[in-house]
């Protein structure tokens, strides 16, 4: 990431030490600013503090913030320490660091302690780059600079740099300003600090930044506008989000312990350096305006207006890494282990989802529940309100009859089955229709239960045409006595019983079998469930459960 052009004014180190800036996240000396770039991927030698760090200060590249002149870390002992216990790197032109070392009479001998910000991991990568470009590894940079000064190739590369650390330094000193108020929500744990004068006395310096932060303030301060600061969020965010391998988790491990995000290595946690100085602006941003700037580049703008106002808050709405979106965040990243509950109504539908399920080969976990009947649903209240609590999506099969319409209506009432994809009837209220009749000609039912047959050793002897007179007469014969529509597949069942037609015993679960098979045949003759969809009116709605899922 290039240095940002904004702020462009800044306070002195000093200045924000003595404030207690550095309380909640201290400097690090050059070994764990080496073992940290090393988590991160980037290669520094074994004893990087002569052998590279030193050069780089004086090329001006990475220069540190200070040099330390005691043995304990004032930074993280007192609320507003004496920023004469370090030696100030920019207040200085560059000189031999021995120059910075303090004596401590148990060591014999001076004692150097050079002293970095981690949020100066932001641009390591950057310096590595520069410094160790048409070497063979990145550890020839200690020895090509032991060997001789830089060379013209070195000096081609700083200049074409320019001043990098220099750059990089306002900025840097922003994130500084700003973690006294918000890098202990980040980290989840708040450093205790004495008072002056009060050497027993323990405060907790979040309480008291919450009282004295002044956001307007910092903002003049640094000289910086509400745009800017948006912008410069949108610059961090924006490039995590390319650094990073997995992008659609981020949100995710913003809500893990920060010992677990710790764990992460390489390019992901380099991409985290980055999402926590978006943090830290975006909490900044939150404190003057109220508005929440967004956590995420996504959505992809869709116009040239759009994108030029892409990194400004998108709306009112609180902060969306809050844990109880945990359940959203998963199902947007693909992990959430409860995708879809459906119920339905009776063993056909139950048969056929689940034949159907196998057969497509979907890694979807998919809840069954069979209602067994539909005036069962009022009954099963509190199973659809838990269901709808857990899984990411709960939907219903059921045909039209009984009271369904208005335990539906009972349902939505208290928002569950509110999206009119997740209820599938079949027909309409002046016209309702059963499962199989909504879904299979009367020739793939009666094939259907001529294979079932067969299963049983008997044989089938039921036409088509005969099917279709039966149970138009039974249609007729309930519109006029005002009974409930007959339903087709009991008609068939029916009939087959008789000796006229073969005398063979079918339960509708068998014929919901070979009725799967139907589907499933129907699904690899048009290459996709997506394609069979088209004629048939299940298949269509089951298509969209599966993609949304």
């Amino acid at each position: 990431m290039d240095p940002p052009q904004r702020p462009s004014a800044a306070p002195p180190f000093a200045e924000l030490f003595s404030e207690g800036a550095f309380a909640q996240r201290p400097m690090i000396d050059g070994g764990k600013l080496r073992k940290a770039a090393l988590a991160r991927g980037l290669s520094l030698p074994l004893f990087p503090r002569r052998t590279v760090l030193e050069p780089l200060d004086r090329l001006g590249l990475f220069s540190p913030v200070g040099f330390l002149q005691t043995n304990y870390t004032p930074e993280t002992t007192w609320l507003h320490p004496d920023a004469d216990f370090v030696v100030w790197r920019e207040e200085r032109n560059p000189e031999h660091w021995n120059l910075h070392a303090f004596e401590l009479p148990w060591e014999g001998h001076p004692v150097l302690s050079e002293r970095y910000t981690p949020w100066q991991l932001l641009y390591l990568g950057r310096v590595l780059d520069i410094a160790t470009y048409g070497l063979p590894h990145p550890n020839a940079f200690a020895t090509h600079l032991r060997i001789r000064p830089p060379d013209d190739w070195v000096e081609y590369r700083v200049r074409a740099a320019g001043d990098l650390d220099e750059a990089w330094r306002p900025t840097i000193k922003l994130l500084i300003a700003l973690q006294s108020r918000f890098w202990a929500y980040r980290k989840n744990r708040v450093t205790l600090l004495h008072t002056e004068g009060h050497e027993g006395e323990l405060i907790d310096p979040v309480e008291v930044a919450e009282r004295t932060f002044d956001p307007a303030a910092l903002l003049k301060r640094f000289e910086l506008g509400l745009t800017d600061l948006a912008g410069l969020h949108w610059s961090f965010l924006d490039a995590a989000y390319r650094l990073d391998p997995a992008p659609q988790l981020q949100r995710i491990l913003a809500l893990a312990p920060r010992s677990t995000t710790d764990k992460l290595r390489g390019e992901a946690l380099r991409a985290r350096d980055l999402y926590d100085a978006a943090f830290m602006l975006r909490r900044l941003y939150h404190s003057v305006t109220g508005d929440w700037l967004p956590a995420s580049p996504e959505p992809e703008a869709s116009t040239v207006d759009a994108n030029r106002r892409r990194h400004l808050p998108r709306g009112k709405g609180g902060d969306h890494e809050r844990r109880t979106d945990l359940k959203a965040l998963l199902i947007g990243a693909g992990v959430y282990p409860h995708a879809m509950h459906v119920f339905v109504e009776g063993d056909t539908e139950e048969v056929i989802v689940r034949r159907l399920l196998k057969a497509v080969g979907r890694q979807v976990d998919v809840q069954l529940t069979n209602l067994r009947g539909v005036d069962e649903t009022q009954r099963h209240e509190a199973m659809f309100r838990a269901a709808t609590t857990y899984a990411s999506r709960t939907v219903l099969i059921a045909d039209r009859e009984g009271d369904i319409d208005r335990a539906l209506r009972r349902l939505q009432g208290q928002g569950i089955l509110t999206d009119p994809d997740d209820v599938l009837l079949w027909g309409t209220k002046e016209c309702p229709l059963s499962f199989e009749e909504a879904n299979f000609t009367l020739g793939e039912l009666v094939g259907a239960m001529r294979r079932v047959a067969r299963n049983r050793g008997g044989r089938l002897r039921l036409p088509v045409p005969v099917l279709r007179a039966r149970f138009g007469e039974r249609l007729a014969r309930a519109a006029t006595q005002g009974r409930p529509r007959p339903a087709l597949a009991g008609t068939a069942i029916g009939l087959a019983r008789e000796q006229e037609f073969g005398a063979v015993q079918i339960s509708k679960r068998e014929l919901a079998v070979e009725l799967a098979e139907v589907l499933i045949r129907r699904v690899r003759r048009h290459g996709s469930i997506r394609a069979a969809g088209e004629t048939q009116p299940f298949l269509a709605r089951f298509w969209v459960w599966l993609v949304s899922t």
